[in-house]
């Protein structure tokens, strides 16, 4: 069992600078220890030395990773009031996280409290043998040959991340007003999955390399030390967006909110928990080369330009709750009736070509890239064509990455209305009523198409660019009764 804990100092004021001018100010230290094993069952390995650390042994600290001791975090916000039809709004603050990468990630995996296997084979190494199946991987107290470690980087520590908006709303009638701004955040030490111990290129022709586990960085220090499950902190991320909205209160029966965002977002990593799982085009867990993270650094996976969506909220003007004549039985059935929908439309997202022959030759964690000779999308593409042109990607020459960056293409736009039809009956009195709800998601019946990681892959020209599922549900109806008493 692992252990840990957080602590926090804050402290905020609100300033009146003027009658319309407010100042929030705010500081935030806190702290999340590193974890520990309540029986200091756990064991990293040094970078510099390779060899097996064990918690609270041999002047070792029970993490086996140091603290941090610098999350400070300022914040500011500013409200000012020109006049009663204006308000302009901003804010900056700093924000810290540590998330895990999971309990498979975990220095309590590592011998010599748990064992775990992985040999990797490739052109330099030959095939394996049914034969010899797992005989050549020898846990002992140290690991063996063959052993999958985790490692904890001993800088680890929480990401940061900055954001900062600024917002000018504007009165446009008694029931009406507009607002547009300006969001961005800039995030540092993400957490990441890390393979400390990537195979690295030889010198010379291909045919010339040595193995891959001799060609490990960390093999001339400890040989025993293959593959490494590691976390690491040097995740970066960027986000930029224009916002606006309009939004009316209720009026005449009327209530709406539409939202228009254009925005971009970036990152060099999906961290261990990953995004879209399958359903948008792949991106490693870890980084495509060890030595050079920011090859990865493109449009993240959720990256869509333009979003657009409006939410009605309509009472149907009919019935004496709505101010008509209908009595009796007309009023009861076809009186107070609201309708609600919601309608939600998208550019594509982010799409990264990737190549499954493993040309690289270097055990790469992550997908391979091809090279990119031209621009790869076909406009105009339906669902039984290709969205991308496989004559714009070639495999890259054996012992080499390739060229073509992540999120370099986008997939098909997606759109969705979701509408609802409800009613309350005062059966009894005003404060024991039936609802009944109809409610449709989809209610179109739309297909949006996706590009799935599969169809993605060049090695496999009969599924590339090809559509083969979808990202929403078909119609789904609920019907819904509810006493309220």
């Amino acid at each position: 069992m692992q252990l840990g804990h957080r602590v926090a100092i804050f402290g905020q004021d609100d300033f009146q600078a003027r009658n319309n001018l407010t100042l929030n100010l705010g500081l935030t230290w806190e702290y999340t220890s590193p974890w520990v094993e309540k029986d200091n069952r756990q064991s990293n390995i040094d970078l510099k030395t390779g060899q097996l650390l064990l918690a609270g042994q041999g002047g070792n600290s029970r993490a086996l990773f140091n603290a941090y001791y610098g999350g400070f975090e300022p914040r500011l916000g500013v409200a000012w009031t020109p006049t009663d039809k204006w308000v302009v709004r901003g804010a900056f603050g700093i924000v810290q996280y540590m998330e895990g990468t999971g309990k498979n990630l975990r220095l309590t995996q590592n011998p010599p409290f748990n064992f775990e296997g992985r040999k990797v084979f490739d052109a330099t190494t030959g095939a394996g043998s049914a034969s010899v199946g797992f005989a050549d991987i020898i846990p002992n107290v140290n690991g063996g040959p063959g052993t999958l470690f985790r490692i904890f980087a001993p800088d680890l520590r929480p990401q940061l991340t900055k954001q900062w908006n600024v917002f000018v709303e504007r009165k446009l009638t008694s029931a009406l007003s507009g607002q547009i701004g300006y969001v961005g955040s800039r995030a540092s030490h993400m957490v990441v999955p890390f393979d400390f111990n990537q195979p690295e290129a030889d010198p010379g022709p291909v045919e010339t390399w040595r193995p891959l586990d001799q060609r490990r960085p960390l093999y001339p220090l400890n040989p025993n030390i293959g593959t490494t499950s590691g976390t690491n902190s040097i995740g970066i991320g960027a986000y930029d967006a224009l916002q606006t909205s309009l939004r009316q209160r209720p009026t005449e029966g009327l209530e709406f909110l539409a939202s228009y965002t254009y925005s971009k977002a970036l990152s060099d990593n999906v961290g261990y928990y990953g995004v879209g799982w399958g359903q948008t085009a792949g991106q490693g867990y870890y980084y495509l080369d060890s030595t050079n993270p920011r090859k990865d650094y493109g449009r993240s996976p959720y990256d869509m330009s333009h979003n657009f969506s409006l939410a009605t909220v309509y009472d149907v003007p009919y019935g004496r709750s709505r101010g008509g004549s209908a009595t009796g039985v007309k009023n009861a059935v076809l009186g107070g009736w609201t309708l609600n929908s919601i309608f939600q439309a998208h550019s594509g997202l982010a799409l990264t070509v990737w190549d499954g022959a493993g040309q690289s030759l270097q055990a790469t964690r992550s997908l391979e890239r091809p090279n990119r000779i031209c621009n790869g999308a076909i406009s105009g593409a339906g669902v039984n064509d290709a969205w991308i042109d496989i004559n714009c990607f070639r495999s890259a020459p054996k012992g080499q990455f390739g060229n073509s960056g992540v999120g370099i293409l986008s997939g098909p736009r997606y759109w969705n209305l979701d509408l609802g039809l409800g009613k309350n009956f005062y059966v009894i009195d005003d404060r024991r009523y039936l609802t009944f709800k109809v409610e449709a998601f989809n209610v179109l019946n739309h297909p949006n198409f996706a590009l799935q990681a599969g169809s993605a892959n060049i090695s496999d020209p009969t599924t590339f660019g090809r559509i083969q599922n979808t990202f929403s549900a078909p119609r789904i109806v609920e019907l819904v009764l509810k006493f309220t008493y």
